[in-house]
């Protein structure tokens, strides 16, 4: 049965293991992160193909990964209470 949601919130998390993105590209639609103490995220992300929601607000974040524009399912993003400016190009 594969995993489609992920809901890891308020668990002071500061990074995601390696290779968790990729081994969950093929059926992640849900992702949830926010109230933990992440400042950046794996370049894989982008290998989340399938992700229509993903929720980091309220980490530490600064920037994003260039692939994140690879994120072509994202319906939802919330990205509130992080320390992202500007958002990249390919996002605005």
């Amino acid at each position: 049965c594969p995993l489609v949601t992920v809901a890891a919130t308020n668990n002071a998390l500061t990074g995601l293991p390696d290779g968790l993105c990729a081994g969950l590209g093929g059926s992640l639609s849900s992702l949830s992160l926010s109230d933990n103490r992440m400042a950046t995220l794996p370049e894989d992300i982008g290998q989340l193909r399938r992700l229509v929601t993903l929720n980091l607000n309220g980490n530490r974040l600064t920037a994003l990964p260039a692939s994140f524009a690879r994120l072509g399912q994202l319906v939802t993003l919330g990205l509130g209470a992080n320390r992202i400016a500007p958002l990249p190009a390919d996002l605005s």
